[in-house]
C-alpha cells in the first residue's frame, strides 16, 4: 500500500474519529445539561436558511473552521455554533483538501449577520466543491450560506 494512501486513509480515519468523538461527547453533555452551559435542546439542528451574506460587509465571524463537507460535518458546524452561543452558522467555499483531497467546507459562527449577497455561489477562489452539501447550500468564495441555529 502506497505510503501517501495510508497517510490519507489515516486522516480521514482520524475525521472521522473526531465526528464520532464530538457526537458522542454532544450527546453525553446534552444529557447533563449541555457543554458550556448550552442546553443542546435549545440548539436547532435542522436550521431556517437565512440567506447568503457577502463576507466583504462590515460583520466579522466570532467562531471558524473546516469541516467535512457531509451531513456529519454540517451538522457538526450547527452543533459548533450552537455551543460558542452564536445564533448563526455560515457554510462558505465548499472545495476539496488538495493535500488529501477530501471534500471540505468552512464552517463560520456569527453573532450577527448583515445585508443579504445577491448570489451565494462563487467557485473563484478555489471553491470548486458542490454548492449544496447534505441538502444545505454551501455558499462560495467570501459568501457564507446562513442558517439560523436557535431553537
Amino acid at each position: 500500500m502506497p505510503c501517501r494512501f495510508r497517510i490519507a486513509v489515516g486522516v480521514a480515519a482520524a475525521l472521522l474519529g473526531v465526528a464520532a468523538a464530538a457526537a458522542n461527547e454532544t450527546s453525553a453533555n446534552a444529557s447533563a445539561g449541555g457543554l458550556h452551559g448550552v442546553n443542546l435542546d435549545t440548539c436547532n439542528l435542522k436550521p431556517r436558511y437565512v440567506g447568503c451574506w457577502s463576507q466583504r460587509k462590515p460583520f466579522r465571524p466570532r467562531w471558524d473552521s473546516h469541516v467535512s463537507a457531509t451531513a456529519i460535518g454540517i451538522k457538526e458546524c450547527f452543533t459548533r455554533c450552537c455551543l460558542h452561543k452564536l445564533p448563526f452558522a455560515g457554510l462558505q467555499c465548499p472545495r476539496l483538501w488538495e493535500l488529501w483531497r477530501i471534500p471540505i467546507v468552512v464552517c463560520r459562527c456569527f453573532d450577527q449577520v448583515g445585508a443579504n449577497a445577491d448570489k451565494c455561489v462563487d467557485s473563484s477562489h478555489g471553491c470548486t466543491g458542490n454548492p449544496v452539501v447534505a441538502g444545505y447550500r454551501a455558499g462560495g468564495a467570501y459568501l457564507a450560506a446562513i442558517y439560523d441555529v436557535r431553537g
